[in-house]
């Protein structure tokens, strides 16, 4: 409204002034401009009133909730699957389609997690910034058995007890995410569920790239084996990044250079594992 008030020059074609009066007696009044400028004036005022309403009911219902439970807010960009996740997460049923902006109002429920839980994954929250708060929160309430591995990606991982509960806390970023699931996860949920553990499958497979690295830590590249002159071979994906999901869709599989190793040039050999005998 505040845009449509400045522009009502443009707007309108009938400014002649408004007579006062009755019939032809009356002198010239208001320009029908001034008229519209004041009603959405008034508006505006009324407009106002009413947001700074909303803004303090929505400011005490937020602080209320605050003090009696720990906040958790679901961002993404639109048609990202927010409240599917939502309602998976607090059983609701709210209004779910592919479509973009399906859903605008903010929705709050109240989610236990701590009752009946058998194993706690988390993902983010694991490493040492201002807004890493897993860490401490499973020291305060628990004990952190493991924190911090020497592999790439996935660095930024813990294993520990939350109220008297198994927790795996990921990585945040995606790549680092799926791998740690992979090697760490997968394991752990195998073990407790009272599966017997088989030793990988390891394939030594020559790469077509070169790669370079630190010494002092694994590294778990997304690869695709291909054939090349009737030979297996193995790709990596054009982008580096824990954070390149894409990378673990595209790929058969993890190449994995040792710790030792600082360099990999073309046609040398790495040990090579399926995705699909790691999710088997």
């Amino acid at each position: 409204i505040s845009w449509q008030k400045t522009r009502l020059v443009r707007s309108w074609t009938h400014l002649e002034r408004q007579r006062g009066g009755r019939g032809f007696l009356g002198g010239p009044g208001e320009l029908q401009i001034e008229l519209d400028r004041r009603h959405i004036t008034s508006r505006i005022k009324k407009i106002k009133i009413e947001l700074t309403k909303i803004k303090k009911t929505r400011e005490l219902q937020r602080a209320k909730r605050q003090k009696l439970y720990p906040l958790v807010s679901l961002i993404g960009y639109t048609n990202s699957g927010k409240s599917t996740l939502f309602n998976k997460l607090t059983g609701a049923t709210e209004f779910v389609k592919n479509m973009l902006f399906a859903t605008l109002d903010p929705k709050h429920r109240k989610v236990s997690i701590f009752n009946n839980n058998d194993f706690i994954i988390t993902s983010g929250g694991m490493s040492l910034g201002d807004e890493d708060h897993i860490k401490p929160l499973i020291e305060k309430k628990g004990v952190m058995h493991v924190w911090r591995l020497a592999m790439k990606p996935g660095r930024p991982v813990g294993f520990g007890i939350f109220n008297k509960t198994p927790i795996l806390g990921l990585p945040g970023n995606p790549a680092a995410a799926f791998v740690t699931f992979l090697m760490l996860g997968i394991p752990i949920l195998k073990q407790m569920s009272g599966q017997k553990l088989l030793k990988n499958n390891y394939i030594p497979i020559k790469v077509n790239f070169e790669h370079k690295k630190k010494t002092g830590r694994k590294e778990f590249l997304r690869v695709k084996v291909s054939y090349k002159d009737n030979n297996l071979i193995l790709n990596k994906f054009h982008k580096e990044g824990a954070g390149i999901l894409s990378s673990a869709s595209w790929a058969s599989g993890l190449g994995i250079i040792d710790d030792n190793l600082t360099e990999v040039k073309k046609q040398d050999t790495i040990n090579y594992i399926s995705l699909n005998e790691l999710l088997s």
